[in-house]
């Protein structure tokens, strides 16, 4: 039997430590003190963490307490006992963010190395848009006690009857942006025209938001996940804060959609790479808990409404068909998955790969396809129209609508191969 390696725990030491670690965490917490999560950054040669920690499908994080001081073992290193930096300088980006922090801390981290003027402000914009995600949570985990399922009664400009929820969210995100005295502009899927602030920001830098306030909310009274998408832009002078969402979509700042299902999850990009948030419902908040999130190139899966086969072009038929038989370049049979909300669709295939779109020219540029489109991107996958990537769109209506194919890069290239994938417009009752 090995002799074991020098300065390892042993059995007895290892249980003093988790005890030690209880008591701790235990103080801390009835205490009322948070405590901060180290840097990630690795320069540490010995951390303070007690041994509980958190699993991820990528990665095993520790949750720091303050003292019992033992050295951090990262599965990936052989070696007992090495060092932070040692263990993980082959698998840690070196700007990676620490874990646990918080959207606004995340966004401020991101954007001080490309805009550093905008950091401090967009942070502050996130924050609000994290606090308004939050309620919406809150809210739709009562739906049914609350009795908040069914029609408003109106109709929103896409023809869409609008949920009570839809209407809820719309104006929570409305009071929460504005309130923050930095958005001089928004524009809303719920909403005909720009709404511009009841009190013109005085800020030095001031930002305009797009959002859909609650994407698949037609999901709602059956409890299927649903989201909020928006995205960010700095404005460069104030008078452009109403032709501000007319400029490039390369143009967004800032990307991110809130999900609301078994548990809420906030993704987020601010042009650094994407990033995965949490929500801890003891603490009304999200924290980071997967940092730079990677789309596999390929993925077994495509999403899209298979009820419409016979509405689709050729070329669309011919590659589903060639997908389901394993007679693409990768040579594997993709499977279906379909949810009909778009932020579920999306977020599986950022995680496992494919792709989930719509042929027809039904999903927004602004509110839907441009955002998910730049979080995705920055993750190593890719927007498409079927035609052109969608990052290079230049908007012509608030509500202008398109083909959208967003997945993983290599699955979008062969897509787009094929042509003749985009339908022409339709409209169904179900």
């Amino acid at each position: 039997m090995a002799a074991p390696c020098r300065g390892a725990v042993t059995a007895p030491t290892a249980v003093f430590l988790v005890f030690t670690g209880f008591l701790l965490i235990s103080k801390d917490t009835f205490g009322g003190r948070h405590l901060r999560p180290l840097e990630s950054t690795a320069t540490a040669t010995r951390l303070t963490h007690s041994p509980r920690i958190l699993r991820t499908s990528t990665q095993i994080f520790p949750r720091y307490i303050r003292s019992g001081e033992i050295i951090l073992q990262n599965p990936r290193q052989r070696q007992c006992g090495a060092t932070v930096s040692e263990a993980s300088a082959s698998t840690t980006p070196a700007r990676l963010p620490a874990l646990g922090l918080t959207a606004q801390e995340l966004v401020n981290h991101d954007l001080k190395s490309l805009d550093a003027s905008a950091a401090e402000g967009a942070g502050e914009v996130v924050k609000a848009i994290e606090g308004a995600c939050v309620k919406i949570a809150r809210a739709l985990a009562r739906v049914n006690i609350d009795k908040l399922t069914g029609d408003e009664g109106g109709i929103n400009i896409q023809g869409e009857r609008q949920k009570k929820l839809d209407v809820y969210a719309n104006d929570l995100l409305k009071e929460a942006l504005f309130d923050t005295g930095l958005v001089a502009s928004i524009a809303t899927e719920e909403e005909d025209d720009v709404v511009m602030a009841p009190i013109p920001p005085t800020a030095p830098v001031t930002f305009s938001v797009a959002f859909d306030p609650l994407d698949g909310s037609s999901n709602i009274d059956c409890s299927v996940p649903t989201g909020t998408i928006f995205s960010i832009y700095k404005l460069q002078e104030t008078n452009f804060a109403e032709k501000v969402f007319y400029s490039p979509v390369k143009d967004i700042l800032v990307s991110g959609y809130a999900m609301y299902s078994s548990a809420t999850s906030l993704v987020l990009t601010a042009g650094q790479g994407t990033h995965m948030l949490s929500l801890d419902p003891d603490r009304g908040s999200f924290l980071l808990t997967n940092p730079s999130l990677n789309v596999p190139e390929r993925g077994p899966y495509y999403s899209l409404n298979e009820g419409r086969f016979f509405d689709w072009p050729e070329g669309l038929k011919k590659y589903i068909n060639d997908m389901k038989q394993g007679k693409g370049a990768w040579g594997k049979q993709y499977s279906s998955r379909y949810v009909c909300s778009l932020v579920a669709d999306v977020h599986r295939t950022l995680l496992y790969g494919g792709w989930a779109g719509n042929p027809r020219p039904h999903l927004r540029l602004l509110f839907e396809a441009a955002p998910l489109s730049f979080i995705v991107q920055q993750a190593g996958g890719e927007g498409s129209d079927g035609e052109k990537r969608i990052m290079s769109y230049h908007p012509t209506a608030l509500h202008q609508r398109l083909p959208v194919f967003i997945g993983s890069s290599l699955d979008i290239e062969e897509l787009e191969s094929y042509g003749d994938v985009q339908q022409g417009a339709a409209r169904y009752e179900a």
